[in-house]
């Protein structure tokens, strides 16, 4: 998509080199799945004039293009591949946001067990409230039951007896 948006974005301004500004973000759902997101900036100091050499440029590109206005403003949208792209006029010139789709990179996984019975503390014994993970039993430390916040610990994630130690001193 990076070279894709630099060709479009070279192909409407023929005085130089685009330069693109490009970010991650990262997403933990309230399901503990984990995504990222890639999006690439550029911004060109050129007329755009009425956005048909825009839509034009990604039509010449195998682009699937939608003309559209926003607050009376026209924009061009185009997708690729399940990639996004949306072009508008600005006053200094044009402003493309090519999005690529979301990436699953990781998938919740309980943190690992506080104490076990071989290594609980001596004159302590394992957390009978949650059998020494350290974690609320109900979310299991992700904060969240069911895509919302968890009714045991209220997202404070550790276990509110041992304080996610595990352990409890012997009474």
């Amino acid at each position: 998509m990076r070279e894709q948006i630099r060709a479009i974005a070279r192909a409407l301004d023929t005085t130089g080199e685009p330069r693109l500004e490009e970010s991650t973000k990262r997403w933990l759902s309230t399901y503990g799945d984990g995504s990222e997101e890639f999006t690439v900036l550029v911004r060109l100091p050129v007329d755009p004039g009425p956005m048909d050499a825009v839509a034009e440029a990604f039509a010449e590109a195998g682009w699937q293009v939608e003309r559209y206005e926003d607050r009376g403003m026209p924009r061009v949208r185009a997708s690729s591949d399940g990639y996004l792209a949306d072009a508008r006029a600005l006053d200094s010139g044009l402003l493309i946001k090519g999005t690529a789709p979301g990436v699953w990179v990781a998938r919740w996984t309980r943190p690992e067990r506080a104490v076990t019975p071989s290594t609980v503390r001596p004159g302590y014994e394992i957390c009978r409230e949650c059998d020494g993970w350290g974690t609320c039993e109900a979310c299991e430390g992700l904060g969240f039951l069911n895509g919302r916040q968890c009714p045991m610990c209220g997202i404070g994630t550790v276990c509110a007896d041992c304080g996610g130690s595990g352990q409890l001193p012997v009474s």
